[in-house]
Protein backbone atom coordinates (compact mmCIF):
# COMPACT_ATOMS: atom_id res chain seq x y z
CA UNK A 1 0.00 0.00 0.00
CA UNK A 2 1.13 3.55 -0.37
CA UNK A 3 -0.05 6.87 1.34
CA UNK A 4 0.81 9.93 -0.62
CA UNK A 5 -0.89 13.61 -1.06
CA UNK A 6 -1.51 16.41 1.09
CA UNK A 7 -3.91 14.26 3.59
CA UNK A 8 -0.49 12.56 4.20
CA UNK A 9 0.97 15.81 6.20
CA UNK A 10 -1.65 16.24 8.76
CA UNK A 11 -0.55 13.02 10.41
CA UNK A 12 1.73 12.78 13.04
CA UNK A 13 4.44 9.69 12.36
CA UNK A 14 3.14 7.93 15.59
CA UNK A 15 -0.30 7.77 13.23
CA UNK A 16 1.50 6.73 10.71
CA UNK A 17 3.02 4.00 11.93
CA UNK A 18 0.32 3.06 13.42
CA UNK A 19 -1.64 3.07 10.25
CA UNK A 20 1.61 0.75 8.64
CA UNK A 21 1.15 -1.99 11.25
CA UNK A 22 -2.48 -2.34 10.66
CA UNK A 23 -1.69 -2.80 7.22
CA UNK A 24 -1.02 -6.44 7.80
CA UNK A 25 -4.18 -6.94 8.77
CA UNK A 26 -5.37 -6.42 5.12
CA UNK A 27 -3.02 -9.06 4.46
CA UNK A 28 -0.47 -6.32 3.09
CA UNK A 29 3.36 -6.80 3.77
CA UNK A 30 4.19 -3.34 3.77
CA UNK A 31 3.17 0.12 3.20
CA UNK A 32 5.30 3.33 1.55
CA UNK A 33 4.51 6.45 2.97
CA UNK A 34 5.34 9.93 1.33
CA UNK A 35 8.15 11.21 3.50
CA UNK A 36 8.10 15.06 4.81
CA UNK A 37 9.50 17.24 7.78
CA UNK A 38 7.42 15.57 9.98
CA UNK A 39 8.99 11.87 9.33
CA UNK A 40 12.96 14.14 9.06
CA UNK A 41 12.21 15.65 12.59
CA UNK A 42 10.88 12.23 14.18
CA UNK A 43 13.85 10.04 12.83
CA UNK A 44 16.17 12.96 14.32
CA UNK A 45 14.28 12.58 18.12
CA UNK A 46 15.19 9.00 17.89
CA UNK A 47 18.48 9.51 16.86
CA UNK A 48 18.22 8.38 13.13
CA UNK A 49 18.29 11.50 11.34
CA UNK A 50 20.82 10.58 9.11
CA UNK A 51 18.46 7.72 7.82
CA UNK A 52 15.97 10.21 6.31
CA UNK A 53 15.25 9.83 2.72
CA UNK A 54 12.64 11.95 0.71
CA UNK A 55 10.01 9.69 -0.86
CA UNK A 56 7.16 10.95 -3.33
CA UNK A 57 5.59 9.06 -6.24
CA UNK A 58 6.57 9.53 -9.67
CA UNK A 59 4.87 11.81 -12.02
CA UNK A 60 3.92 8.81 -14.41
CA UNK A 61 2.82 6.24 -11.33
CA UNK A 62 0.29 4.15 -12.33
CA UNK A 63 -1.47 1.85 -9.73
CA UNK A 64 -4.12 -0.94 -9.57
CA UNK A 65 -6.26 1.17 -7.63
CA UNK A 66 -6.88 3.64 -5.53
CA UNK A 67 -8.51 4.62 -2.37
CA UNK A 68 -8.90 8.51 -1.48
CA UNK A 69 -10.17 9.58 2.15
CA UNK A 70 -11.25 13.27 2.59
CA UNK A 71 -9.53 13.93 6.11
CA UNK A 72 -11.68 17.22 6.71
CA UNK A 73 -14.76 15.16 6.58
CA UNK A 74 -13.55 12.76 9.38
CA UNK A 75 -12.66 13.11 12.94
CA UNK A 76 -10.11 11.41 14.71
CA UNK A 77 -11.91 9.17 17.75
CA UNK A 78 -8.93 8.42 20.81
CA UNK A 79 -11.59 6.32 22.38
CA UNK A 80 -13.57 3.30 21.28
CA UNK A 81 -15.39 2.77 23.60
CA UNK A 82 -18.57 3.11 21.54
CA UNK A 83 -18.59 0.94 18.27
CA UNK A 84 -18.06 3.58 15.07
CA UNK A 85 -21.21 2.79 13.54
CA UNK A 86 -22.89 4.33 16.54
CA UNK A 87 -20.99 7.88 16.30
CA UNK A 88 -23.27 8.97 13.81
Amino acid sequence: MEFVGPGVSALSTDFRNSVDVMTAETTCLSSVWQTDEEVHNWLALHGRGQDYCQLNPQPMAYYDGCISVDFKRHQTNDCAAVPPEQRV
